[in-house]
């Protein structure tokens, strides 16, 4: 059987419990997914890579995750407001 794809979540980071962080995305959805050693963090223009200490409550945020375990396969941090529509 096929790997399940990653989903895909973009909205706020809203609570950072140990590992844990909360994703609120528009209306009442929000993601709760987990941190560990293979997840990877990225901040918009920072090319030095960032780490999990990094990220703060209230950033713009991007980020893909197994359905199944709701694992986190990767951060990436939107540090520029998005383009005005």
């Amino acid at each position: 059987a096929a790997a399940t794809p990653p989903t895909r979540v973009a909205g706020t980071l809203s609570s950072i419990d140990g590992k844990t962080v909360t994703i609120a995305s528009t209306g009442d959805s929000k993601a709760v997914i987990t941190c560990n050693d293979r997840t990877s963090i990225a901040v918009e223009g920072n090319k030095a890579g960032a780490k999990f200490e990094d990220l703060k409550v209230g950033m713009a945020v991007r980020a893909y995750y197994t359905p199944a375990d709701n694992v986190a396969k990767g951060i990436f941090v939107v540090t520029t407001p998005p383009a005005a529509k």
